[in-house]
């Protein structure tokens, strides 16, 4: 195709073709590999194509106000394409890489976690200890010894001999129990007056010793300092690896527990249960009971013990 100071002109089949330049309509279509097009209404029935883009650089260069604003009009609408062709590409690999660093991130956080000594776990859970102290009232007359003799049932010989278990209740309305790392477990009032059998009280302490177990509350603190600790552990060995969880940190941030933690917690929670030889159909009861409750507002007791998701 060639193009005239007046006019476009193009070969076919039948001969030469030329169109005035004065109401050419061009479009364009495909992305890819785009293919221009050329029609004037004085010549219906017949058009002109192209796969050459070189085409809107010579119309560019021609003195027709409309054939240019078309050209501009045909490149803007093809950057914008490019563009979003780059916008896609630069989300598909973003979306690429955050899944494999995700991937990479719970790998070295399990790597940590299971290899920082159950002593430095249980540092941790005394200091944590220390802020719960100063958040709610213990209950000095409660069955805490009671509650410990059941605990270690359900712990087994090996993890019972692993932490050293401890138990307090405190005051609160609201059913709730929670557990620290290195075997710090609380209870609240509310739980105990809530849980009618011995069998339903042992299946909310097995799902807390479940998250005991699986060390979900020691991966949930790391996880909330961020990457820094993996290279604290890696350069400066456990112990830099607890002061720096220690020192200002809210050690209780590892009560937050994801979904998937606590889905974990409820399956190895009842087969704790089934291996104590306790009937594990008691937490099946208790959560009935809970979803019975209406929501109470604020009225759920200090932000910081508010450990559970809805039932």
């Amino acid at each position: 195709m060639r193009v005239q100071p007046h006019s476009i002109i193009g070969e076919c089949e039948t001969g030469v073709i030329e169109m005035p330049l004065e109401g050419l309509q061009i479009g364009y279509e495909g992305a890819k590999l785009p293919r221009f097009q050329f029609t004037h209404p004085g010549q219906p029935g017949w058009s002109l194509f192209t796969f050459d883009k070189a085409i809107l650089e010579k119309l560019l260069r021609v003195r027709n106000f409309e054939v240019c604003k078309q050209v501009r009009e045909i490149n803007r609408r093809m950057d914008d394409m490019k563009r979003l062709k780059v916008t896609l590409a630069f989300l598909a690999g973003f979306l690429v890489f955050a899944i494999v660093a995700m991937n990479v991130t719970g790998w070295l956080l399990g790597f940590v976690v299971q290899r920082l000594p159950v002593r430095h776990e249980i540092e941790l859970g005394k200091k944590a200890a220390v802020e719960v102290a100063q958040e709610v009232d213990f209950v000095a007359a409660a069955p805490t010894n009671e509650i410990r003799a059941e605990l270690v049932k359900i712990l087994g010989k090996d993890l019972a001999a692993r932490y050293p278990v401890h138990v307090a209740v405190y005051e609160s309305f609201m059913p709730n129990a929670f557990v620290l790392p290195g075997g710090y477990f609380y209870v609240s009032t509310g739980l105990l007056d809530l849980a009618e059998t011995p069998e339903e009280l042992a299946g909310v302490l097995a799902h807390e010793a479940a998250h005991l177990k699986l060390r979900h509350g020691l991966r949930s603190i790391i996880a909330g300092h961020g990457h820094g600790v993996f290279f604290k552990w890696m350069f400066g060995g456990s112990r830099n690896l607890v002061a720096t969880l220690s020192a200002g940190a809210d050690l209780l941030v590892g009560l937050s527990y994801s979904r998937e933690m606590e889905r974990q917690a409820d399956d190895d929670g009842w087969d704790i249960l089934l291996a104590a030889n306790i009937n594990p159909h008691g937490i099946i009861t208790l959560f009935e009971k809970l979803e019975s409750m209406e929501p109470s507002g604020d009225e759920d007791g200090p932000r910081i013990l508010q450990t559970h998701p809805p039932p």
